[in-house]
């Protein structure tokens, strides 16, 4: 009988060291499990924040070139209404210098007309004196 309790208590024993192995197995494998997921979180939030620097950078460099884009529309937009204005106010100078060369050939011509219907008209006032004269 005490064979009996003694291999019973060895198997116990043996019983309990597995479930202590296997306990320990288990924990071992939670630890590593927890520190492998913390690692996994360390490196996405590193990956997290190099993505965001990147990101911003780009941003940054958009914006920037946007920027200098909208500039320079802005320039050729500016030189191409200069040039509209340049062309409007030479056709407007042309037409009033026209209109000015028009009007200065109509006053010479009614100036003329004047001077020779004024000519015309002391002329024969001249020549009625005349004649009125000669009657006396």
């Amino acid at each position: 009988k005490q064979a009996e309790a003694k291999a019973k208590a060895a198997e116990e024993a043996v019983a309990q060291a597995h479930k202590a192995v296997k306990d320990a197995i288990q924990e071992e494998e939670e630890r590593q499990a927890a520190e492998v997921q913390q690692d996994v979180n360390a490196a996405q939030a590193e990956v997290d924040a190099e993505v965001s620097v990147k990101m911003k950078a780009i941003e940054e460099k958009l914006l920037l070139d946007k920027a200098s884009r909208m500039k320079e529309a802005e320039e050729r937009l500016d030189k191409v209404i200069a040039g509209r204005l340049k062309d409007a106010k030479a056709k407007l100078e042309k037409e009033a210098e026209a209109k000015v060369k028009e009007g200065r050939q109509q006053v010479e011509a009614d100036a003329k007309k004047a001077v020779s219907e004024g000519k015309a008209k002391a002329v024969a006032e001249h020549a009625e004196k005349v004649e009125a004269a000669e009657k006396r």
